[in-house]
């Protein structure tokens, strides 16, 4: 038997945030996220010769895409892995917000109701196709 979370007015916004995570696998990008900030430090670490508490900064500001400029590679290998990095950064920035605003479109249609052109009735059933008072339609 599976334990039951509280589903109180405050936990209930985290537990549909957490359900959305799991559903579209972003558990897995997060980790996939940790994983190339590490070998991106690594090989910063590698390639030029830097400690690597600030090749942990450098790959976390490169995949960001924020790029402060305080390191920078400076070897031909370093700067490919740099480039590398930032355009990994910007497909990793797009896909959760892509997922998010989806998600957020589908949340708001839900809850949004629809208005009957000829009555004037609001429309309560998403599946509804008529109007339930005038049988007008398309709805």
């Amino acid at each position: 038997m599976r334990a039951r979370l509280p589903t109180s007015n405050v936990a209930r916004p985290l537990l549909d945030f957490m359900t959305f995570l799991r559903r579209e696998n972003l558990f897995r990008l997060m980790g996939f996220i940790l994983g190339l900030v590490v070998l991106g430090a690594a090989g910063l670490t590698y390639f030029e010769d830097r400690p690597f508490d600030d090749a942990i900064w450098w790959a976390i500001v490169t995949l960001t895409t924020v790029g402060y400029g305080d390191i920078s590679p400076r070897t031909p290998l370093g700067q490919t892995l740099a480039a590398a990095i930032m355009i990994l950064g910007y497909g990793l920035i797009a896909v959760p917000t892509g997922l998010v605003s989806m998600e957020i479109s589908l949340a708001l249609s839900r809850h949004q109701k629809r208005v009957c052109p000829e009555c004037g009735t609001a429309e309560s059933d998403p599946d509804a196709k008529f109007c339930r008072r005038c049988s007008a339609g398309p709805v």
